[in-house]
């Protein structure tokens, strides 16, 4: 057979120039010229060598712009020598040579992604809603009592998803899918539960649908009773699209369509009165009737006060008053309201309720709790105690009512401190009685009077209700603290220092509280929470949640567990109790710490007295004007965490302290580092405490 062979293509001629022409170099055909390098620097010349330091390595980049070259300088300066080296090594650093673009290491490859995911989660995106509620409600609880042009059925507008929302919550806008301009976010009011776009606001003014009156102006009597007649003692019915619960008429739940087909419209199912909390079918149990009745407020009547008895005062009484009150005209802000119980409601509050919440507590729990509590009580009971800068302003408004008064403290031990202090300062002459919500970090005066070391999420009414019907009420010793300095310590401890002004700036000459109801502590465990205190004021963001408190504790205390800075403590301390000298017992038992207890727990919940007290003489109490002092060495003090307990050093009325030496103290938790003093422990005075029955049982969780 023949054999096929490939065709072999032909060869390109090669072009070849006229002999005697010289071809010139096209930028076309040959492309462009590549520049000549220049000569390298020969080593035997030693006149055009330049030592590296002269390269300007070190010099930054600086890009140019067109601008530079129009700056109106004409003449051109020709490189020097050195600026026109180019070496492989130097081209990356001279601001004449080309930027040349680095490729991302892995490690800022890796930070990028984490960066991009992290700004996806949702994490991020409930701290950006926490930090949006936490602006709105500072912005409203500042303008909620302080400004004039205020109206007493405006609405307190929150976020409608974050801390205060739930899953059973309305989410349609109130307005209805008719009128409803679908543009901006959505709301939701903490009084009254409804739920609107910010476009559709002005619709609802328009509408007329308002809130639930709180207070009244300062009227003339007849129309005051006229007002209270025809608006503060009706119902404020709203419409829901959803509800919990069974209709009061017919005891039947509410049931409401999953999905709506076509044009069908969604329909509100029920009516719930915003102050009384009843609730009927909209078809065939609610009625016009209901319409024109009076609403009795519910089950928490006892302690909700009518919008009757908060009085906003005009401008002319506000300057009246002023006049009068001679001796306190130095007063910038008068209070633009007050409460003053009216006769003609006759049917008032028996116990009436001013709560204070801190939202910075428990991991911002506080803010749902502020939500929850206008929403069964009247908004002007419930105050921020971070936004008005402490309870003194609600002090001041509730103080006609003193004698029937009850406070709520929703925070920690240290909210607790905070109100009693103020109160304090006003100089009442009876203190209401007090409940506290632990929404704390130790929470150990709210474990000693029976609310538990936690709230958990169930309903918030269960709690008001216990405070109404299932409490009595105790009694809490309260102990004040003197400190006058060692003058001569201080003066020998600055002689073998030299004077230092460094150490000494960092001691304190006075304890941050004098007066207090927990406990009072010297020496390691000071130390831990001094070191805390620190870390968190250095990084409030670290440390803003209960379990990251508990491990940033537990982790200084292991490390004071090895370190024992305050081994030889018995050196530097004389501890008399009722003039008995309790030093020796110090010093035989080595300790580290003294503690000088009022309650019977400490530290989040442990029992450094122990459970078993032996004699009924030696049984702790909080209302025996008695302090237990115990001791402590740092593997004992870590040991209270598994069940341990103190070495029992005395109970007594009065602590004597004298130290040599700059020693870390607190205060019911609050941490100093004290100069040399003498300190003395007097009982001060007893207040009262609302404390939860044992036979009944609050669903709080004990951790």
């Amino acid at each position: 057979m023949p054999v096929s062979v490939p065709p072999v293509p032909p060869r390109r001629a090669r072009l070849h120039p006229p002999t005697g022409i010289r071809m010139t170099r096209s930028s076309t055909l040959l492309g462009p010229k590549k520049p000549r390098r220049p000569p390298r620097c020969n080593s035997s010349s030693r006149a055009p060598c330049y030592p590296p330091t002269r390269l300007k390595r070190h010099q930054p980049h600086h890009p140019v712009s067109s601008g530079d070259s129009a700056s109106g300088d004409d003449e051109f300066e020709p490189p020097s020598l050195a600026d026109s080296i180019r070496t492989n090594r130097s081209r990356s650093h001279d601001p004449a040579a080309v930027t040349v673009l680095r490729r991302q290491s892995r490690i800022e490859h890796l930070s990028e992604l984490f960066r991009k995911a992290l700004a996806k989660s949702p994490v991020v995106r409930r701290t950006a809603v926490e930090q949006e509620i936490r602006t709105v409600n500072k912005h409203r609880t500042s303008r909620y009592w302080l400004d004039d042009h205020v109206s007493p059925s405006e609405h307190i507008w929150t976020p409608s998803s974050g801390q205060g929302s739930s899953a059973s919550a309305d989410t349609e806008c109130y307005v209805g899918e008719k009128d409803c301009r679908r543009t901006g976010e959505k709301r939701r009011c903490a009084a009254c539960h409804i739920v609107a776009h910010t476009a559709c606001f002005p619709l609802l003014s328009r509408l007329n649908l308002n809130c639930k009156t709180t207070f009244r102006d300062h009227t003339t009597r007849k129309q005051a009773s006229r007002e209270l007649l025809d608006s503060l003692t009706m119902h404020h019915w709203i419409h829901k699209w959803k509800q919990e619960g069974r209709c009061t008429a017919c005891g039947k739940s509410f049931q409401q369509k999953m999905f709506f087909q076509g044009k069908e419209k969604k329909e509100t199912i029920a009516a719930t009165c915003s102050w009384c909390k009843e609730s009927y079918h909209l078809k065939g149990c609610f009625n016009k009737k209901k319409l024109e009745e009076k609403c009795d407020r519910g089950g928490l009547r006892e302690m909700i006060v009518p919008a009757s008895w908060i009085l906003r005062l005009s401008n002319q009484k506000r300057s009246k008053r002023k006049e009068n009150l001679t001796r306190q005209s130095t007063r910038k802000n008068m209070r633009k309201f007050i409460v003053k119980p009216n006769d003609l409601w006759s049917s008032g509050p028996s116990q009436p309720l001013i709560v204070f919440v801190n939202p910075k507590s428990g991991g911002n729990k506080g803010a749902k709790a502020l939500h929850t509590l206008c929403w069964l009580l009247n908004p002007r009971q419930v105050f921020d105690i971070t936004s008005l800068k402490g309870p003194k302003y609600g002090l001041d408004v509730y103080r006609k009512v003193v004698t029937h008064l009850r406070i709520l403290v929703c925070g920690g031990d240290g909210t607790v401190g905070w109100v009693l202090q103020t109160l304090d300062n006003l100089n009442w002459p009876t203190y209401p009685p007090m409940a506290i919500m632990p929404l704390g970090t130790g929470n150990d005066l709210a474990r000693c009077m029976g609310w538990g070391g936690q709230i958990t999420d169930e309903p918030m009414g269960q709690l008001l209700h216990a405070i109404l019907h299932e409490t009595t009420v105790t009694h809490l010793d309260r102990w004040n603290i003197r400190v006058e300095p060692n003058e001569a310590a201080q003066a020998e401890l600055q002689a073998i220092n030299g004077g230092d002004e460094a150490e000494s700036s960092v001691q304190s000459s006075s304890l941050p509280l004098n007066v207090f109801s927990n406990y009072f502590s010297v020496g390691a465990d000071a130390q831990i929470a001094l070191q805390f205190h620190h870390s968190r004021s250095a990084n409030p963001q670290m440390l803003n949640s209960r379990l990251k408190n508990r491990i940033a504790y537990g982790g200084l205390g292991t490390i004071d567990l090895f370190k024992r800075r305050w081994k030889d403590l018995s050196d530097y301390i004389t501890l008399e109790c009722d003039d008995v000298d309790i030093t020796p017992r110090i010093k035989e038992l080595k300790l580290h710490c003294i503690l000088c207890h009022n309650i019977t727990y400490y530290s989040g919940g442990t029992i450094p007295w122990g459970a078993d007290s032996g004699s009924p003489d030696l049984k702790p109490s909080f209302c025996d004007g008695k302090i237990e002092v115990l001791g402590f060495t740092t593997a004992s003090l870590a040991a209270l965490q598994m069940g341990g307990r103190g070495e029992r050093l005395a109970q007594c009325s009065k602590v004597r302290v004298v130290t040599n030496k700059a020693i870390p103290m607190q205060v019911d938790g609050e941490p100093c580092l004290l100069a040399p003093s003498q300190i003395l422990l007097t009982f001060h005075s007893k207040v009262l405490k609302i404390c939860i029955l044992p036979s009944i049982h609050i669903k709080t969780s004990p951790k």
